[in-house]
């Protein structure tokens, strides 16, 4: 059976995200690594979970692009989205 994890780095984040809000969730619509960077359009929202991390709250978003799975990573406390890469081994 394949291994599925997701890498993050640093230089890993999205500096514009556009989401609605539809029945009392947050989802993510499209994101853009940069404010020069063309939008990358969330094609599908997979599995949503949360955690806390100290005070703040993580929503995670596991999507589907064009570009295959992702995992975006919402800080509740700090507003801060974080891209993670998708691999299976």
């Amino acid at each position: 059976m394949p291994t599925v994890h997701t890498i993050y780095s640093e230089d890993q984040t999205a500096s514009r995200v556009a989401v609605i809000f539809e029945d009392g969730k947050i989802k993510p619509v499209w994101f853009a690594t940069s404010p020069s960077s063309e939008q990358v359009r969330v094609l599908q929202i997979t599995s949503t979970w949360s955690y806390p991390a100290g005070s703040a709250k993580i929503l995670v978003f596991e999507i589907m692009t064009t570009s295959g799975h992702s995992q975006l990573k919402f800080n509740t406390q700090e507003l801060t989205w974080q891209i993670g890469t998708t691999i299976t081994e």
